[in-house]
Parts: structure tokens; sequence; C-alpha cells
């Protein structure tokens, strides 16, 4: 059998159990559809494009550095398209399809069929990226698995401000509280590393009240609401991968410049979607998430645990970050070297559908210390942010 067709085996096992096995599951599974040798699926394996390998700490199972409880996530660049079916748009290289069909539950669907939108993964169009793509193998509830877990856009975040904060055990120090579009529920869980377990003072359960209600309105069908954990958990896997592809572009002048170019510290939003057409060409700066924290050592250099850099730094309470060394938010600066913050654009600069936008908010310290959210929010955004 060639490597071709071991890959969209293997890519089809994953998705057909949720989206990811370890190792030694994947390698059992695949040994009952067909013969496969180590050295042929760990060569299958190492297609980044297709698949990603969470190291493990077990024993090792394969002579390739693999252990038995590898996870094995499955990948894929494809997502839905962000203008259909509102603008005409062709040979895009994104999906044709409903995104209710996709979430579970087009009310528009099933046998009265009067959804306009398409629910047909073997269109012309549809089917052609899906072969480009090597995902024909997939069933629809399998492709539904596969681009819920790699797509950013189908899914609400989590609510960085929610997992802030200990004076309001309901919503942390989000303001929005019940009106918040993000998900209310502790992130570590979701990663699955909470180290206090049924004692946090988070949430741990997809089904409490905020966030059923928000779930509701994405229509999800029953199977994804009880997986949406291990979606969640793959995300976050998936979305800290290291991206080479913008690196010349974040290092690309000295850290010593005095001249800023803007386009250079802004992280590109169709590269984040999975579809920039500049490529390396691009002026903006390639990275696989909404901010990136850099720290200065002669070259520009990632900072390890941006996503905790990231809600320390949300929170107005916090001067420096939690981390060691720590970050000092209002020189930006770490020991004694320089660090930067670099987002994608400004939520006020870009139409209203657009998703992974920045957007700044406000606060205002009182008499007694306390910040609080300005309640006009606008006349602050369209002149300050960056």
């Amino acid at each position: 059998m060639s490597l071709s067709k071991l890959s969209k085996i293997a890519l089809k096992v994953l998705c057909s159990n949720n989206g990811s096995l370890c190792y030694e599951e994947l390698r059992s599974k695949m040994a009952d559809i067909c013969a496969v040798s180590d050295l042929n699926l760990n060569t299958v394996l190492s297609n980044h494009q297709l698949f990603l390998i969470v190291s493990g700490t077990g024993s090792n199972a394969s002579t390739f550095g693999l252990t038995s409880d590898s996870q094995i996530i499955s990948s894929s660049p494809v997502r839905l398209c962000k203008n259909y079916p509102n603008k005409e748009c062709q040979d895009c290289g994104m999906l044709h399809l409903c995104r209710f069909f996709i979430l579970g539950n087009c009310k528009f669907g099933g046998k009265s069929k009067t959804c306009k939108h398409s629910h047909d993964i073997h269109d012309f169009h549809n089917w052609k990226i899906i072969n480009i793509n090597s995902l024909q193998e997939l069933n629809v509830n399998e492709l539904r698995i596969l681009l819920l877990q790699n797509d950013p856009s189908l899914l609400p975040e989590i609510c960085l401000h929610y997992n802030k904060g200990s004076e309001n055990l309901r919503y942390g120090i989000c303001s929005r509280k019940q009106a918040c579009n993000k998900l209310h529920i502790c992130s570590h869980y979701v990663s699955g590393n909470c180290k206090f377990g049924d004692e946090c003072r988070r949430s741990h359960h997809f089904h409490g009240d905020d966030i059923s209600a928000l779930l509701r309105k994405l229509c999800l069908d029953e199977e994804v609401m009880q997986n949406l954990q291990k979606i969640y958990q793959n995300r976050n896997y998936l979305k800290q991968v290291p991206s080479t592809d913008g690196e010349n572009a974040a290092t690309s002048f000295a850290c010593t410049s005095t001249k800023r170019n803007t386009n250079a510290e802004e992280i590109c939003l169709y590269f984040i979607r999975k579809y920039c057409s500049f490529k390396e060409k691009c002026i903006r700066v390639h990275f696989n998430l909404p901010y990136r924290w850099q720290i200065c050592k002669e070259t520009w250099q990632d900072l390890p645990n941006m996503e905790e850099i990231e809600m320390d730094f949300c929170d107005p309470n916090n001067i420096t970050s939690s981390g060691i060394p720590s970050i000092n938010f209002e020189t930006m600066m770490c020991e004694s070297h320089q660090v930067r913050r670099l987002s994608t654009a400004s939520s006020v600069t870009k139409p209203p559908h657009y998703t992974l936008t920045t957007e700044w908010l406000w606060y205002v310290k009182n008499a007694f210390g306390k910040w609080t959210e300005c309640e006009n929010q606008a006349s602050f955004l369209f002149f300050f942010a960056p």
C-alpha cells in the first residue's frame, strides 16, 4: 500500500476517534485495517500538514522517538470560506459549506432541505478542495471533527477575563458577564492540566447555564457537545505549533531600530485563517496566534508561555507578569531586555464580520485604586488603539 493511501487511512482513523489518539492506539487500529510497519507509519506521521505529534512520557514504542502515549492529532489547513455565501467567490481554496451544517444542526437541513447554503461535500468546488488536501477518505462527521478543531472561526474562544480575578467567581473579571461571546470555562481544564481538579473555582462543565446558552446559538449536535473538551484540547495543541513561515518577517529588523514599521509588526489575519495569498512575500507577520510575545536578545525571539503572559497582560491590575523572570508591562522590559507584543489589526479598523482581530478595552482607576472598564469604549478605541 502506498504511503499516500496510508496517510489518508491514518487521518480517517483519527477523525473517527474525535480527532486524536495516542500512538499505541493509532498503531493498533491501523493494524486492524491494513498491514503497516513502524517505518511506514512514522514516515506518514511526519507529514506536518496532516498530523501534529505531542510528545508523551511513556516507554518508547518505536525507533523514531515516539512513545506509546504520544498524542497524534489530525491537522489540516482547510477552512470554511469566510466570503461564502454573501459574496461571489471562485477558486478560493476554502470549502463552500453551510456553517451550521458543519456545527451539526442546521435548522434548514434534514428532510425539508430548504437551506440555501451547500451541505454537499461532493459538489465540484468542495470535492476539488477535499482532494487537493487528501481528505477524500473522510465522511461528513469526520470532516466536521477535523474542521472544528482546526478552523478557529467555528467555535468560540475561551474567555481570558473569566479566568482572572477572585472577587466574582462566576464571571472573574469579565465585564460582559452573561453577554460575553466567549466561553466561561477553566482554561487549564480545557488544556487538560488544571491542578485543582474538582476543587477549582472555575467551571469545568460545558453544560453550565452561561455556556449552554452560548453553545445553543451555534446549533451543535449532541455528539459534538459530548466531545467538546477533547476538541478544545486538540485546538489548544494545534494553535501552539511554532510557526516558521513568518519567522523572518518578525526578526528582519534589528531590535534597536527606532523607525517603526507598522505592517511588519502586525500579525496577518489571513495567515491565521490559513489562506494568505502573499505567502512568504506578505509584509505582515505570519504567526498562528492573534498575539505574539517576544524578547530582544540580539534578535527578536519568541517567549515561552505566551498564553499565561497574555492572560496577565489582559488584567489591568497587573503591572508585571507572574512568570520568572517577570515582564514589566509598563516599561515592556524583562530584566535588561526589551520586550514587545505583536498583535492582529484592531477590531475598529476592520468590518464587524472579521474574526481574530484585537479588541482593545480601556479601564480607569477610581479613588480607591480599583480599575473599572470605561463605559464609552469607542471614544478611546478609535483614537488610541494601536
